[in-house]
């Protein structure tokens, strides 16, 4: 907790004496959407999609670096339902598919492992390896200069995003974004005044622009310029072939790029001459770079235990993926066997069965010399769709196949897809306590029930905004006699009168679709008692 306030302390963040800011800010981006769809810049669909209703307020909380001194925490601005996140994520994925991509990305760890691979090295040089990480990235991006650097990238010399946004327009909507965003932490509301929240989906990708601006700076080095220079968002993996001395120099030429950019240095063991990079280790031999794997010194070897809750072909999965992780990262033949057997014992410790251990590295091993054939499209002529479900056993399995099974006889060419959830988790548990209650939660996204007074008649339905708003609509149409209301229809009919002192939340729930089909299953399971229709039904014989 003490970790957490202190970083409230610093200068990017701002305490705030209650929650109005939030309510203005949404009432700010609703009222430009509604400008833009009046200018015709946009269609009524978009402005729908990005418009907030009756939004939630950002959650800060703090992941601890395990791996570090003194567990550092890292910073998280969770924006799920807050009135920026479907404005942010609409601006996120135009410019993430559009934006350049710089010489120094890395994708990922298997990216790093290939484009290592292409690098030769020459015999009579002596090289140094070495890793810089930024300090603080997120927190420490000038978020005005970082979004004039955004605009410059999309809009010089042409537009490269397809957005119907002039480039003031885009300027607009990425301050509603990601500027002076409140959110808040246990009891107190704050703002962030500068830097982006890692929360945020447009902070990644407005600091990673930031940093390629900061990267043009490399090409004025004429001398102790790296050989290499990748970089993984703020890990950046470097070889040099000049003295230590003089790498210690670029360092801090390299700390002087701009007053918030901070890197600090790793160099290579002196002894192994080897150094992590992501999950990989690094070292070198005579021409070629070789690579391993690397395990944090706070790795405990613990995976999903062989008889933990989890359904049986996720435990096999498992066993696929670390041996794919082996064959990808790992360069040399000895090295893969060395990374095998210990996969063996780690499995085997986790209460794997032999056997199994067997066939998941069996199939694991197929699936690596599958990776450079054309895969076969078996299913092109097919929908298919996608469910998750509660995992609670063998049932679970069974429940699934019986549904797909159906499906097969009803629409040959669909094909359903099941994914198993676990009930509960450590994170499930403790996340909630960490992020603190959102008592706003329980007063939207919901069905709720309004009973008849005179009757044992009710009406259920549901809403997406807070459930007071909802209540005085319908207190608005019985006013006004509306002839599209059901409970206007029945008033009529019946001379009664209905009970909004008496209304019940009847479930909770975020997603449209989700909460459609739980307000038809409780208006059925009224038995006729209900005044409005079932939405949806299905025949499953």
């Amino acid at each position: 907790m003490k970790k957490a306030e202190d970083i409230l302390k610093g200068e990017q963040f701002e305490e705030l004496n209650s929650d109005k800011f939030h309510r203005e800010r949404e009432e700010e981006l609703n009222k430009y959407l509604l400008s833009l769809y009046n200018s015709k810049v946009i269609d009524s669909k978009l402005r729908y999609q990005l418009k907030s209703t009756c939004s939630s307020i950002s959650v800060f909380y703090g992941l601890p670096k395990a791996h570090k001194t003194d567990y550092p925490l890292r910073p998280i601005i969770s924006t799920i339902g807050s009135y920026q996140y479907n404005l942010s994520k609409y601006l996120a994925r135009a410019i993430r598919n559009a934006r350049p991509q710089a010489k120094s990305y890395v994708k990922d760890s298997f990216d790093f492992v290939n484009k290592l691979k292409e690098i030769i090295l020459d015999k009579n040089k002596t090289y140094i390896k070495c890793s810089f990480d930024v300090e603080s990235l997120y927190t420490n991006v000038p978020v005005k200069e970082a979004i004039e650097i955004t605009l410059n990238y999309i809009y010089k010399p042409t537009k490269l995003i397809d957005v119907p946004f002039s480039r003031d327009q885009m300027e607009k909507l990425l301050y509603l974004s990601i500027t002076d965003a409140p959110f808040r932490f246990q009891n107190k509301i704050y703002k962030q005044i500068d830097g982006v929240a890692m929360g945020n989906p447009l902070a990644p990708i407005i600091a990673d622009l930031w940093m390629q601006k900061m990267e043009d700076k490399l090409n004025r080095f004429s001398t102790n310029k790296p050989l290499i220079w990748l970089r993984y968002v703020d890990d950046i993996f470097c070889i040099f072939t000049i003295p230590k001395i003089k790498i210690d120099d670029f360092h801090s030429r390299i700390n002087k790029w701009h007053p918030n950019l901070r890197f600090t240095l790793e160099v290579e063991s002196n002894i192994s001459y080897s150094i992590s990079f992501l999950d990989v280790l690094v070292t070198h031999n005579e021409d070629k770079l070789v690579t391993s794997l690397y395990r944090k010194p706070t790795h405990t070897g613990l995976y999903m235990l062989w008889d933990s809750n989890q359904n049986r072909r996720y435990k096999i999965g498992l066993i696929k993926t670390l041996v794919i992780r082996i064959y990808r990262i790992c360069s040399t033949p000895n090295l893969i066997n060395e990374e095998l057997n210990l996969l063996r014992k780690t499995l085997i410790n986790n209460g794997y069965p032999p056997h199994i251990i067997r066939r998941g590295i069996s199939e694991g091993e197929i699936l690596i010399r599958m990776r450079s054939q054309t895969k076969k499209d078996d299913n092109k002529n097919k929908n298919t769709i996608f469910f998750t479900i509660k995992y609670f056993g063998q049932e679970s399995v069974v429940f699934a196949s019986q549904i797909k099974k159906y499906c097969r006889k009803l629409v040959p060419n669909l094909t359903i897809q099941f994914a198993f959830q676990k009930h509960n988790s450590l994170k499930s548990i403790f996340l909630p306590i960490i992020k603190g209650i959102d008592e706003n939660k329980k007063k939207k996204n919901l069905v709720y029930s309004i009973p008849c007074t005179n009757c044992d008649k009710v009406y259920i339905g549901e809403t997406s905004r807070m459930k007071e708003t909802r209540m005085k609509e319908h207190q608005n149409n019985i006013r006004l006699l509306s002839s599209n209301s059901k409970l206007v229809e029945h008033i009529l009919e019946h001379k009664h009168q209905f009970d909004f002192s008496n209304t019940k939340t009847l479930a909770l729930e975020s997603d449209w679709r989700k909460r459609v089909i739980k307000e038809s299953i409780l208006t059925n399971r009224t038995l006729g008692k209900s005044i409005n229709e079932t939405k949806h039904t299905i025949q499953v014989s």
